[in-house]
């Protein structure tokens, strides 16, 4: 029940190379991410979410970052802006509430937290379906009270 992910050359026919995580990893229903070069994925591990950057020409881990466990619901892909990756988590810092929690690209090192209410009021989603971006947009859909998409610069 790990995280398995592989390259495949579709030209050749053949597997380029595979990543199997750690034994106490679990795999999660989020689809990993892609950008620059750097495979962005999610899973589990004791309890709590783990964000992976992979190198997506050679498979190995370039980091790796252990992040408050949103909930097991949770099929929000990481979403990658022009400066940040995000993940969403709940209640960070002791604050309730959904966030969207910003990460360096190379390094996973935390540099942005956005609380959703703050920037959304009472429509701040609960139920986030997906999270799209483009450019400096990112594009939140839910289904809390209606089919909703939203748009945050």
């Amino acid at each position: 029940n790990g995280i398995y992910i592989q390259a495949l050359d579709l030209d050749k026919g053949h597997q380029v190379w595979a990543y199997e995580s750690e034994n106490n990893v679990q795999h999660s229903l989020r689809k990993p991410s892609i950008n620059n070069k750097i495979i962005y994925t999610l899973g589990e591990k004791n309890g709590n979410d783990i964000l992976i950057a992979l190198d997506s020409i050679t498979g190995g881990e370039i980091w790796s970052k252990r992040l408050k466990r949103y909930s097991k619901d949770n099929v929000v892909n990481p979403i990658i802006t022009n400066k940040y990756i995000y993940v969403v988590q709940e209640n960070v810092n002791d604050k309730t509430g959904t966030y969207l929690i910003g990460s360096n690209f190379r390094t996973g090192e935390f540099k942005k937290s956005i609380r959703l209410v703050d920037i959304m009021g009472d429509s701040a989603p609960i139920n986030i379906v997906s999270i799209q971006s483009y450019r400096d947009l990112m594009y939140i859909y839910n289904l809390d009270k209606k089919i909703q998409i939203t748009a945050l610069r």
